[in-house]
C-alpha cells in the first residue's frame, strides 16, 4: 500500500529522479519528504549525494545539514556538507566541515569510514591551497 505522506517514499522518489536527471521532480519530491519531517539520517546522505550529483548544491546541502540534526557527527554527512559548500563558494564553511569530519574519523577508534579520512585531507590541501591561498597551513593535512 502506497502512503502519499510518508517522507520516506518521497525521498526515495526524489533519490531515484535525481539519478534520472530529472531535476525539477526531485525537487517536487524533495519538497514533500521535508514538508513531512525526513529523519532518516542514511536516506538523508543518499539524497544529499544524488542532489550533488545533478548539481543542486543548495539542495543538497540543506538534506545533508539536516541528517546532521538527525545523526550529529557522521562523518559522511559532514564531508559531503563540506563539498556542497565548496561547490557554493562559501569557502571557509567547507575548511569546517572538512575539519570536522577528519576529527570525527580521527576520533573513531576503527579510523571512520574507509578512505574518507585519507579523502579529507586531500580535499582540505587542495581548498587551503586553490581557493584560500594558504599553502601553509594546507601543508599540515600531507
Amino acid at each position: 500500500m502506497r502512503n502519499n505522506r510518508e517522507p520516506a517514499v518521497w525521498a526515495q522518489l526524489a533519490v531515484l529522479c535525481a539519478a534520472q536527471g530529472r531535476t525539477a521532480e526531485a525537487e517536487q519530491a524533495l519538497e514533500q519528504a521535508l514538508a513531512f519531517e525526513l529523519d532518516d539520517a542514511p536516506l538523508l546522505r543518499s539524497l544529499g549525494e544524488a542532489l550533488l550529483g545533478v548539481g543542486l548544491w543548495a539542495r543538497a546541502e540543506a538534506c545533508l545539514r539536516r541528517g546532521l540534526v538527525v545523526s550529529p557527527g557522521e562523518p559522511s554527512l559532514e564531508f559531503l556538507l563540506a563539498s556542497a559548500l565548496r561547490e557554493q563558494h562559501a569557502f571557509d564553511g567547507a575548511l569546517r566541515e572538512f575539519k570536522k569530519a577528519l576529527g570525527t574519523c580521527e576520533a573513531d577508534a576503527a579510523g571512520g569510514p574507509d578512505g574518507l579520512a585519507a579523502e579529507c585531507r586531500k580535499q582540505l590541501r587542495s581548498l587551503l591551497r586553490e581557493q584560500l591561498g594558504r599553502p601553509e597551513e594546507a601543508a599540515a593535512f600531507a
